[in-house]
């Protein structure tokens, strides 16, 4: 069981620190890579990319960052109601890149938003998969940190029994082998 846990913490560390991260960072590089030249040869395409695309891919990885960082310094009940005001001021963000898009640069609206929310949604649901991989992997290191204390502990009460008693004493109390030190 303990082997278990050591991989399925390994395999955690994995998933936390480089899937997550680097669709975010693939992710803008491709979109910065495609919206810069569309900008200037349609401004309108480019800058529903650019808007629709890019601002909500930014303000998510800020968003992991800050998840991390409170869950680190704070638990994951901090991050976890963090993780729930977000969403409040990621739809008044979503809101307000929809009002910028449509009625101030005129963006047309049956391309920018459904850009804008597809990324949106998007976002947020590898959002909720790093936060789910960040309360797996502490609820994986406590309970790798509880079996720890639980064998140390057992094999301190084992070694004063062995101190305090001689072995036959030990083992007919318990009834099995008791290993020598």
């Amino acid at each position: 069981m303990v082997y278990n846990l050591l991989y399925l913490n390994v395999y955690y560390d994995y998933l936390h620190k480089m899937t997550y991260k680097n669709i975010y960072w693939y992710f803008c590089i491709l979109i910065f890579v495609l919206g810069q030249p569309l900008l200037f040869i349609d401004f309108n395409t480019g800058a529903s990319i650019f808007l629709g695309m890019l601002a909500p891919a930014i303000m998510s990885y800020i968003n992991i960052q800050l998840i991390e960082r409170l869950s680190k310094e704070k638990g994951n009940l901090m991050a976890f109601g963090f993780n729930m005001m977000q969403f409040i001021v990621k739809s008044i963000f979503l809101c307000s890149l929809t009002y910028l898009g449509v009625k101030i640069i005129k963006l047309d609206f049956r391309i920018f938003v459904p850009l804008l929310c597809l990324t949106w949604f998007v976002f947020h649901l590898i959002e909720a998969f790093f936060t789910n991989s960040l309360i797996k992997k502490s609820i994986i290191n406590s309970v790798k940190n509880e079996l720890w204390y639980k064998c140390n502990f057992n094999n301190i009460m084992l070694k004063t029994l062995i101190i305090c008693f001689n072995y036959q004493e030990i083992r007919s109390i318990f009834n099995y082998e008791i290993p020598q030190f």
